[in-house]
């Protein structure tokens, strides 16, 4: 097929942005490859953890579950709106909300990502991350 064909398959002629079906076709081949070869779609927490503020690594982490969840075909939209309102706050702002216990205050954040968010912010981690990631690897073990 000629260049004309080629672009005409993957991008949309009146907008320029790429087609549903080809983004999706090609997001399906590199979840399989990465499941393949025992890589994570998105860079492992364990290569940027404490290289960010708190608040940035607990946004990246939120934004990190929401792909796994999607790619897994489990709409967790609250991940990714967490991550968002996380990114809005000042490292200060997101240290005193976290500090006091309030860091529900934030629109979309809920009970359990505060749970997240503090144990990353008091332990480092994050159990419920941790159990995502295993599971993309093992998605017949839900």
């Amino acid at each position: 097929p000629g260049q004309a064909e080629i672009a005409s398959s993957i991008y949309n002629d009146s907008s320029g942005k790429i087609l549903k079906a080809y983004w999706n076709e090609s997001e399906a081949k590199l979840i399989a490859l990465c499941r393949k070869n025992g890589l994570l779609p998105r860079l492992p927490h364990d290569l940027y953890q404490g290289t960010l503020s708190i608040k940035d690594e607990a946004a990246v982490l939120l934004a990190h579950i929401h792909y796994l969840l999607e790619s897994m075909e489990e709409k967790k939209d609250a991940f990714k709106f967490a991550s968002f309102a996380l990114k809005k706050k000042t490292d200060s702002d997101f240290a005193g909300l976290a500090e006091a216990g309030r860091l529900q205050s934030i629109p979309g954040i809920g009970k359990f990502i505060e749970k997240i968010i503090n144990e990353l912010y008091y332990k480092g981690t994050s159990a419920y991350y941790q159990e995502t990631v295993q599971r993309f690897f093992n998605p017949e073990k839900k």
